[in-house]
């Protein structure tokens, strides 16, 4: 494994932890915020990575306050978004990473 990808291992689950704990909705879409902000920029540099990228972002569906989010908030469309990009080929409908790409980068310009 290499150190970068043995860093970004570490980014998740920290992150992923952290999410996990907030129990104030504006923390935990701050948190969330910067996490995606970060596998964007990870996109930027390796699109061919967007696969692995989107796994990781959609893993976040599963942190606590997540669940609560409606299907039609910013924050939670973006997690689906990922979950379909995460899929292979044949699976993953029409979402493209440009889509997800110009929905992060909206949630970055309201907060």
């Amino acid at each position: 494994m290499t150190k970068t990808a043995h860093l970004q291992i570490m980014k998740y689950n920290d992150t992923y932890n952290s999410l996990n704990k907030i129990t104030n909705l504006e923390d935990y879409k701050l948190l969330l915020g910067k996490f995606l902000y970060g596998q964007l920029d990870a996109w930027k540099l390796n699109p061919h990575n967007g696969r692995e990228i989107a796994y990781e972002i959609a893993g976040m569906l599963s942190t606590g306050l997540a669940l609560g989010l409606p299907d039609d908030d910013p924050y939670m469309e973006v997690l689906l978004m990922a979950g379909e990009l995460e899929l292979p080929d044949e699976h993953k409908g029409e979402a493209t990473w440009e889509e997800l790409a110009g929905r992060i980068e909206a949630l970055q310009s309201k907060s």
